[in-house]
């Protein structure tokens, strides 16, 4: 594999992130909670 194709999915990876995992796996601990969302299920 070229190694512009690993750039690419690491730059790819990194956009596709949140900011909230982003900031957690970086501390000892959660800083930032999930979100609480609506499912629609029961």
């Amino acid at each position: 594999m070229p190694k512009a194709w690993f750039v690419a999915l690491a730059a790819l990876s990194k956009s596709a992130t949140p900011q909230r995992v982003r900031t957690n796996s970086i501390s000892d601990h959660a800083v930032v909670a999930p979100a609480e969302r609506k499912t629609g299920l029961k």
